[in-house]
């Protein structure tokens, strides 16, 4: 049973579901474009065992939204906030994509907040590699998703856009997605198209700084994952104590996809570290 509610970040309100608290914190950051309900799949293998924390970025969801201030470093003041004033103790964070790089900082630059990560299929790429630059990559199909947010509103609208877009999808899941389309500001997801929410990091250094346990999560990039083979290769040499699983069957979206084997994974790795 999860509550949902608010709180003032530095003048940002921030959304968020919290669980009972039956065990310690587990906080949950999505990606770009989502909301905190993308979890709930996981979610129901996870209320047992943690008090689940997930939040709605800014931009994203019923968090506010903050004209150009949607990078890396943006997201993760709010975060600070959020675990110092919410939760006030080392938590878990688990990351999916955004969420993960976002988790990647937080953990190399306030350390006493974090007790381990989990990041499921972070786009190390985008280090190298701009999503623009990524043969048969998301990048046109985001684009145009972009214009659909700009000019359609409200999700009714978004979906007959996403119709036209993607007319091999069904009905169904594009009325859901427009639902969630129609509370992202276009501004967040386009800022990230051009790589401009990893201004002035540099995704290494970040990885080596991170002194707690982390696990990488990796889909399979043939069916859509975004961290490629190489990416996980030069992340294990860089972490101090870096540990990866793979889920050859999986796309982008394991945490909806595949709940269960995340929840075991994640249990399964917390036990060794905690």
């Amino acid at each position: 049973m999860l509550s949902e509610q608010t709180f003032d970040a530095n003048g940002v309100s921030i959304h968020y579901a919290v669980g009972l608290a039956l065990g310690p914190p587990l906080l949950l950051l999505h990606g770009i474009t989502e909301r905190w309900q993308t979890f709930l799949p996981l979610i129901s293998h996870l209320t047992t065992k943690w008090q689940v924390y997930a939040l709605d970025l800014r931009g994203h969801g019923k968090s506010g939204r903050v004209k150009n201030s949607y990078a890396i470093t943006d997201y993760t003041e709010d975060i600070f906030s959020f675990l110092e004033s919410q939760i006030n103790r080392p938590a878990v964070i688990l990351g999916h994509s955004l969420g993960a790089l976002i988790s990647i900082y937080i953990a190399a630059k306030r350390p006493k907040l974090v007790k381990s990560i989990i990041l499921i299929d972070p786009p190390l790429h985008l280090q190298h590699t701009p999503l623009k630059d990524i043969p048969n990559g998301p990048y046109e199909a985001f684009k145009q998703i972009v214009e659909i947010i700009q000019t359609s509103q409200p999700s009714h609208a978004i979906e007959q856009g996403l119709i036209k877009l993607f007319p091999e999808i069904n009905a169904e899941t594009h009325r859901a997605r427009a639902e969630v389309l129609s509370q992202l500001d276009a501004d967040a997801l386009a800022i990230s198209l051009e790589n401009q929410h990893l201004a002035g990091l540099n995704l290494d250094t970040l990885l080596t700084q991170i002194e707690c346990p982390t696990l990488l999560i990796q889909g399979n990039p043939e069916l859509g994952a975004a961290l490629f083979d190489e990416d996980v290769n030069r992340a294990l040499t860089l972490l101090r104590y870096g540990t990866w699983m793979s889920i050859p069957d999986g796309g982008h979206m394991l945490h909806r996809s595949h709940p269960e084997a995340i929840a075991n994974a994640l249990n399964n790795f917390c036990d060794q570290g905690m």
